[in-house]
């Protein structure tokens, strides 16, 4: 029987559905210790020895929701293996060759992000327990609620005017900058899951501490970064006091969309500036004007001219995954129709009609071939088409107390058709069914063949409430 189905009204986004599922289950590796490490991409593509922080968090939702916790429970203590004694986690497992070095706050933020996924979706509090050893130190073990901790303190202490230092990629950013937004709105984010994890434990000081830290970092965000005339949050705090990247002709999307993800954006001005001035068939991460700043360098070429390894190209290539993450934020602010819209645009089946050598079937990588579109490298394409299905427009949404259900349905998906999803969640098959009509909708959850009313509290197997709205 199938662990994880969706259907939607959308027949060609319900045909990349289960491609989709499949890609992104079948594509992992053991490394050395035997234990399950996921592979962010296709072996034939050249990328069967990548393992990254920030794209198994995404992997994950779709291994948690067909139900195979295991492999999601043995990779987060592998990533946690290779924490070092600060709470650096700047280490990556490489399956077979031990590990490779990547962005280290970065992937302490989502290191935090999927842990609580991970608790969200199991109720599995016996891997806070698990003792794991340091990376630069044979001697030294911790549990992982401790590498927890470490990880969330290591991100504190790179702060720069209160806020969050770059993620650690070398030449991710343009010369002296101390400190960016899209890494502290991750670390806000992580911030707030240790928090509640804190909380639920009996932890108290612990909560409220880092309670504390999510507002002051949300304010130092606010006030360095954010520029109300416009409604963008500027992406780069330079050594001199100066930002860049807040103004309409100069501004990140990357920016706009973690910020509004993380809940910082009162309104959606940025958003709409992402959609007009940098999706094609897909978001890119800029507009192509501001490559003209002279912070980040002179565009002297045009895009179809671009050389295959610049950053120009990676800058200004298509994201399947920022794209499917814009659709998470347009979603957040009830605007349901501008994700599909999105969403549609670049689906591999829709490339494929003016493209006849681009697959059909899964998201392309690197370059849609034969090369006549910058596109960038994107291992998440199909993890988070799932992601938009199942926590966006479905409104599945786990938390440590809980799963609640708030669907935000495109007004297109009208009628007598139906979002159905079948997943698994805390050992436990569920079927969740929406039909959408206009001026009324009617959710349902099915357990074990049984309707669950919406008062009803789960049995205790489950450790859960329900919550419908």
């Amino acid at each position: 029987m199938t662990r994880l189905s969706v259907n939607c009204p959308n027949k060609e986004i319900d045909r990349q559905s289960k491609y989709s599922v499949h890609n992104s289950l079948f594509s992992r590796s053991q490394n050395d210790a035997g234990q399950t490490i996921f592979i962010h991409s296709r072996r034939d593509r050249g990328y069967s020895d990548v393992a990254k922080m920030h794209q198994s968090f995404q992997m994950h939702l779709v291994a948690l929701a067909a139900g195979e916790t295991n492999s999601v429970r043995e990779e987060l203590l592998a990533y946690a293996a290779l924490q070092d004694t600060r709470g650096n986690m700047a280490r990556q497992p490489r399956p077979g060759r031990g590990s490779h070095p990547y962005t280290g706050l970065y992937s302490n933020a989502n290191f935090i992000m999927a842990l609580y996924r991970y608790l969200s979706w199991t109720g599995d509090f016996t891997i806070l327990n698990e003792t794991v050893g340091v990376f630069d130190d044979p001697n030294v073990k911790r549990t992982l609620l401790m590498k927890a901790i470490l990880a969330v303190d290591w991100l504190l202490a790179n702060q720069w005017q209160g806020v969050i230092a770059p993620c650690g990629w070398v030449d991710g950013w343009p010369r002296g900058v101390k400190a960016q937004t899209q890494m502290s709105a991750a670390a806000l984010i992580a911030l707030r899951n240790i928090s509640v994890i804190c909380a639920y434990l009996g932890k108290d000081h612990e909560a409220l501490k880092y309670a504390g830290t999510v507002q002051e970092l949300q304010d130092s965000i606010h006030e360095v970064f954010y520029d109300p005339t416009t409604g963008l949050f500027a992406e780069h705090l330079f050594e001199s006091g100066d930002i860049a990247g807040n103004q309409t002709t100069d501004f990140w999307a990357t920016t706009q969309i973690w910020t509004a993800l993380a809940g910082l954006a009162p309104d959606v001005r940025g958003l709409e500036l992402c959609r007009v001035n940098c999706m094609e068939t897909g978001m890119m991460m800029m507009p192509e004007s501001t490559m003209s700043a002279n912070y980040v360098m002179l565009l002297d070429t045009s895009i179809e001219e671009l050389d295959f390894g610049s950053n120009a190209t990676w800058s200004l290539a298509a994201w399947p995954e920022l794209t499917h993450l814009y659709a998470l934020a347009e979603l957040r602010y009830g605007r349901p129709d501008q994700a599909l819209d999105a969403i549609f645009g670049q689906l591999p089946e829709r490339i494929h009609e003016s493209n006849r050598l681009a697959a059909p079937y899964y998201y392309a990588e690197k370059y849609i071939y034969p090369y006549t579109t910058p596109w960038l490298c994107t291992w998440g394409g199909d993890p988070m088409l799932l992601e938009v299905l199942l926590e966006g427009f479905a409104g599945l949404h786990m938390d440590i107390d809980g799963m609640k259900v708030k669907p935000r349905l495109p007004t297109s998906w009208m009628g007598d058709n139906q979002l159905r999803i079948r997943f698994w969640y805390r050992d436990n098959q569920w079927d969740l069914i929406i039909d959408q009509e206009e001026g009324r909708r009617k959710t349902a959850i099915v357990l074990d063949g049984r309707d669950i009313p919406i008062d009803h509290t789960i049995e205790r197997r489950c450790f859960s409430k329900l919550i419908l709205a």
